[in-house]
């Protein structure tokens, strides 16, 4: 990836500006400037990484291939990904091509869904690539930006979480701009060949919360009853259940401190997957038997931490993954993956 000096022009994108660009199709019919959207990063960003780090490496990389996703419209110009090989999925969802991604465009693939359609509060389906592009940038004049907060693995698969924000200073649809900071938060893998360019990005990130806080804020839900926030540990269910210190856990002191700090809403699909992750976490460090695990498909269970994976049906507690993603059948984990730092 080449550096800013090398490029000249903008200071954290490469492949707008020099000699190798002097054939490229640009979509507004010029390269883009980020001058503006650069101020907001430079004034907010909350990480400065060394020239030359991994972590400065995999942002400029991400904002480079983002800049040639939005703004450069024949496939041969994009100089980030391989495109004999490249696909780009989100959230699990079935993977688009290059071709198929440039012809949706950006919004409409990282804001898909499988909501039915009166439960969006943003319809991709019904959005074109213009339309799409023309909503965003009314809503985030300044534009929205993007951070590498961490990069949990190197290449050939380079799993990073990133941090993107703006200010809605105008309006969103029918909602009127309340000028405050609206950001998400996420993690991508980037499966890179020997050469940096892309072969498959994979993202992971929460568009509910994001399309809701363009909106005016909901109630949050009543807890359920036992502990708010985890299954599987008092009732019926769980009077034979062997736990590893003779009782069910107590997670009152937890569950405070969560309370005080927690920067999410309850009531949601997000709130489902939380359940599970606390539940399914609460397993595995208190319960001894196999049998008694019920938030796992024991006969297929496995689990992965940054790219190794353990097919099994129970860890030992020690051994836990803080899981990124989960793909469940009928509400059973049948695979775990995740990304930490290794220390």
């Amino acid at each position: 990836m080449a550096s800013s000096s090398e490029v000249g022009g903008d200071k954290y994108r490469s492949f707008i500006h020099g000699e190798g660009e002097k054939n490229t199709v640009w979509r507004n019919g010029a390269p883009p400037n980020y001058d503006v959207v650069n101020k907001l990063f430079e004034d907010e960003r909350t990480q400065v990484w060394p020239e030359g780090s991994l972590e400065e490496k995999v942002q400029r990389l991400l904002k480079s291939w983002e800049m040639e996703l939005v703004h450069k419209v024949r496939p041969e110009d994009q100089k980030t990904v391989n495109s004999a090989k490249y696909t780009a999925s989100t959230n699990g969802m079935k993977a688009m091509t290059q071709a198929e991604l440039m012809a949706v465009g950006s919004y409409k693939h990282f804001l898909r869904t499988t909501l039915p359609p009166e439960h969006r509060i943003y319809d991709p389906d019904k959005e074109t690539l213009q339309s799409s592009m023309a909503t965003f940038l009314a809503a985030f004049p300044r534009g929205f930006t993007i951070e590498v907060l961490d990069v949990y693995n190197g290449p050939p698969k380079i799993a990073f979480k990133f941090r993107h924000w703006g200010y809605m200073e105008g309006p969103f649809k029918d909602h009127p701009p309340h000028g405050q900071r609206v950001e998400l938060f996420g993690v991508c893998i980037f499966h890179v060949d020997e050469d940096m360019k892309v072969e498959k990005a994979e993202y992971f990130y929460e568009r509910g919360n994001f399309l809701a806080s363009l909106l005016s804020p909901t109630p949050a839900v009543s807890s359920a009853s036992g502990c708010p926030y985890r299954s599987f540990i008092d009732g019926e269910g769980e009077k034979d259940t062997v736990w590893r210190n003779g009782a069910p856990p107590n997670y009152d002191v937890v569950n405070k401190l969560f309370e005080d700090e927690r920067t999410q809403r309850e009531g949601s699909l997000e709130e489902k997957v939380q359940r599970l992750l606390k539940s399914w976490e609460m397993e595995l460090v208190h319960k001894v038997r196999t049998e008694d695990q019920k938030t796992i498909s024991s006969g297929k269970f496995s689990s992965s931490t940054n790219g190794e994976t353990r097919p099994c049906t129970s860890l030992p507690s020690s051994q836990s993954p803080a899981v990124h993603g989960t793909n469940h059948t009928n509400g059973f984990v049948t695979t775990a993956r995740a990304c930490c730092m290794q220390g």
